[in-house]
């Protein structure tokens, strides 16, 4: 549907309807991409402003990991656990404030 709209655009823009500018905000690019477009419908018609991925199936990156695991084509890294260590609680609230300001002043 986007490139049968990009098409009555096109050819508004070519028969002098509607100028560059409106071209480029009704298409949703800039104007150099409208020019490029233009350029393009001019040479090949339709055929050459059809977006490439047109009726293709995306595969996603995870779908593709999975596969190549089950293939023994790509090895799972294990994430490493980042290592912390902890202070030790104080007995009582407050006293951490206290030891940081004991540690400033002496």
């Amino acid at each position: 549907m986007a490139d049968v709209k990009r098409s009555y655009v096109l050819r508004d823009w070519l028969e002098g309807r509607i100028n560059g500018i409106q071209a480029s905000m009704l298409l949703g690019v800039s104007y150099r991409h409208a020019l490029r477009l233009r350029r393009k419908f001019e040479r090949e018609g339709l055929k050459g402003i059809l977006r490439r991925k047109r009726g293709r199936k995306t595969v996603s990156e995870e779908i593709k990991r999975e596969i190549l695991i089950e293939n023994g084509l790509h090895e799972v890294r294990k994430k490493k656990r980042k290592f912390r260590k902890r202070r030790q609680r104080m007995p009582k609230r407050g006293m951490l404030g206290e030891m940081i300001l004991l540690s400033m002043s002496g």
